[in-house]
C-alpha cells in the first residue's frame, strides 16, 4: 500500500488517470504476488524488504531513473519473531560456528 501511495504521488495517479492508475495497480499487485509466494506468518521486515526490492526492479518502467537495490538485506529480528520461518526466508542468514557446530544468526550483514 505504501509503495502504491508513493508512486501515485510521483506519477500523479488518481481514479481519473487511467494509465498511471493501471501502472500503480500493477506495481502493487506484483509486490503482493511476491509477498504471497512466502507461505509464512507475519513479518514486517521481510515484507518491507520484498517491497523495496520489487519497487527497485520495477522503476525502470515507471520512472525516468532507476532505483537501486544492490545490497541483499539480512534479517536482524528473527530472534524477536516467534513465527519466523528462519531458513525458508530469503533474508535469514545462517552460519555454522566451526568450533562448536552450533548455528547462530548474524545480527547484521558481514563485510566481504
Amino acid at each position: 500500500t505504501g509503495a502504491g501511495i508513493a508512486f501515485s504521488l510521483l506519477l500523479e495517479a488518481s481514479p481519473l488517470t487511467p494509465d498511471p492508475r493501471a501502472k500503480i495497480q500493477f506495481l502493487v499487485a506484483e509486490i503482493l504476488r511476491e509477498i504471497s509466494c512466502h507461505k509464512a506468518s507475519r513479518c514486517c521486515q521481510r515484507e518491507a524488504y520484498i517491497t523495496l526490492i520489487k519497487v527497485a526492479e520495477m522503476t525502470t518502467d515507471l520512472l525516468p531513473i532507476k532505483l537501486r537495490a544492490e545490497e541483499k538485506p539480512v534479517c536482524t529480528q528473527a530472534q524477536h519473531n516467534h513465527e519466523c520461518i528462519r531458513g525458508a526466508c530469503p533474508f535469514f542468514q545462517r552460519e555454522k560456528n566451526l568450533a562448536s557446530g552450533n548455528e547462530f544468526v548474524f545480527p547484521m550483514a558481514q563485510p566481504d
